[in-house]
């Protein structure tokens, strides 16, 4: 299957809340309540905030299609000067580990290496251990444990990092 990968566009929106509803239901059903899925999903993945990362050039917002059908998103933002944090990458769950992640992560990649960052940063729910897994094998590794509290809802971060030098 013939992946493209580009800079998501306001056109992609439903698509690109699709994928994010979608992805958040599969991927952590067993760890938070329906409702916190809910509720994030309606404060994180509305249209509004969705529409100002696409527009926010120290946003990279990339998606990925196979044959016009949006199956993933990457997206990455400037946390400081040289530091880049992942915000999300997503993939429909029936088009999970097939290498499309880690091509979406590359596309994201080059563009954290073209802003001359030194690290890339991100943060994977402790209990998704598929996504930790995941990030290790692409070359992150973990710094510390932070906790969140996620509308009402108390959660254990684990923080990763990749060296940009390093991969």
């Amino acid at each position: 299957m013939n992946l493209t990968i580009e800079k998501a566009s306001i056109e992609n929106m439903d698509a690109i809340k699709n994928i994010l509803s979608t992805t958040w239901k599969h991927t952590y059903s067993d760890f938070f309540y329906q409702e916190t899925i809910n509720k994030i999903t309606h404060e994180w993945h509305n249209v509004e905030v969705l529409s100002r990362q696409i527009q926010n050039e120290k946003v990279i917002f990339k998606v990925g299609s196979i044959q016009n059908q949006l199956i993933g998103i990457g997206t990455a933002f400037e946390v400081e000067e040289n530091l880049i944090q992942l915000g999300r990458l997503y993939i429909l769950p029936e088009f999970q580990r097939k290498g499309f992640g880690e091509r979406i992560f590359k596309a994201l990649l080059v563009d954290v290496r073209e802003r001359k960052c030194k690290s890339f940063l991100l943060h994977v729910e402790e209990k998704n251990q598929k996504a930790f897994n995941f990030y290790k094998k692409i070359g992150f590794h973990p710094i510390r444990t932070i906790q969140e509290d996620v509308f009402g809802f108390r959660i254990n971060l684990i923080e990763m990092e990749l060296k940009i030098g390093d991969n």
